[in-house]
């Protein structure tokens, strides 16, 4: 059996996407309908079990007011 060890990168970007959307008061379900982009999808972003593509990630950030940097961990404010 393999175990793998969680991304810090991606557990990082989780936890902000989840509090960003939390700001902006919006379920999963409403911030997936806004992006065209499954609820379970939105999951897995937050779960840190996978990483959007670029492109969604910057879509993430203009939809929830925060920056493309702090969404990724790279700047201490939103």
């Amino acid at each position: 059996m393999s175990t793998t060890t969680p991304d810090p990168f991606a557990k990082e970007f989780g936890e902000r996407l989840r509090t960003a959307r939390l700001r902006q008061q919006l379920s999963q379900t409403a911030l997936a309908h806004q992006l065209s982009i499954g609820r379970s999808t939105l999951v897995e972003y937050e779960s840190g079990a996978t990483l959007p593509s670029l492109t969604v990630a910057m879509r993430l950030a203009a939809t929830l007011e925060v920056s493309l940097d702090w969404l990724c961990g790279l700047a201490p404010d939103r």
